[in-house]
């Protein structure tokens, strides 16, 4: 009798961050894999540090970055911020790079993440605004 063991590959679930529920099952909405890590990823950014209880140090810390001048090098500033925010914070993904396009016009940032998960070697892309509010 031999025994094969099956190399399962692991799955992400987290719950969406509104937590709706589903109008059919009537349960919480559950994001899978690259969806998971890309909403921490999302929640990462947008979060500045101090903004968590008990986690004072977690967040991107990009917002101071909005209100300076927008240039290249404001943008290469908030791309290392990205960088090092998510290689502390989300070990689930291998960061590949980080792109931020700045759009004076808009008075926005263009943020562009690829990763991949440590369970699958396929890049995977994330892309986000970041605009100032008031």
């Amino acid at each position: 009798m031999t025994i094969q063991t099956q190399r399962q590959t692991a799955r992400y679930k987290d719950f969406y961050i509104n937590f709706d529920a589903h109008p059919v099952r009537k349960d919480l909405y559950v994001l899978e894999d690259t969806d998971s890590i890309k909403n921490a990823i999302k929640n990462i950014l947008f979060t500045d540090p101090g903004e968590r209880f008990f986690a004072p140090y977690f967040g991107g810390g990009i917002r101071a970055s909005l209100f300076e001048n927008i240039t290249n090098n404001t943008a290469y500033i908030i791309q290392k911020q990205v960088e090092i925010s998510i290689e502390n914070f989300e070990p689930r993904a291998n960061l590949i790079r980080v792109v931020v396009t700045p759009y004076e016009d808009q008075n926005a940032y263009a943020i562009t993440v690829v990763f991949s998960t440590i369970n699958n070697p396929n890049p995977t892309t994330f892309n986000t605004m970041l605009t100032r509010v008031r």
